[in-house]
């Protein structure tokens, strides 16, 4: 099975890893890595570009690590996990980089709402008829431009002050 580096398996496997990669495999050096506790030895912080510090270290084919693999029909085929989760990974940052109006939560900081451009006149219109739906804790609003950056708006601001 061929890794797509999405993360998953170093990330939610319960797996005996090597403690110290400096040591290798010795009595002593395992331990326990618990469902849910990311791999020590995971690098990288990017859905399919994740790396792992041991997996050029000689003892490496060793491991349970290395022995790990899905029923695949070759060991050419790429890891039908990684597949699906990269390919969410992906369309979640396209959509995150979607071009409009965007209102987060001010107590945690998370998106609450989104709209398309045309949806509001400015952002004044976009607070007064958001809010009224809202219902919950103060919220802020941003413009998510066509690069997929957040702009800060004034009561007046309008899309096309964003390209």
């Amino acid at each position: 099975m061929i890794c797509l580096r999405c993360g998953y398996c170093c990330v939610h496997y319960a797996v005996i890893i090597v403690d110290d990669p400096k040591l290798g495999i010795e009595p002593g050096n395992l331990k326990e890595k618990c469902t849910g506790d990311r791999c020590p030895h995971l690098t990288g912080d990017v859905c399919g570009e994740y790396g792992c510090a041991i997996h050029d270290k000689p003892w490496y084919d060793e491991t349970p690590c290395y022995e790990f693999g899905q029923i695949e029909n070759s060991p050419t085929d790429p890891c039908r996990m990684g597949v699906h989760i990269t390919k969410n990974e992906e369309q979640a940052m396209s959509e995150k980089k979607k071009r409009g109006w965007v209102f987060t939560d001010d107590d945690t900081d998370e998106e609450i709402g989104f709209a398309e451009p045309d949806e509001y006149r400015d952002a004044d219109d976009a607070v007064d008829r958001f809010g009224r739906n809202w219902g919950g804790n103060d919220f802020s609003i941003y413009f998510r431009d066509s690069n997929g950056d957040l702009c800060a708006c004034g009561d007046d601001s309008r899309p096309e002050d964003f390209d």
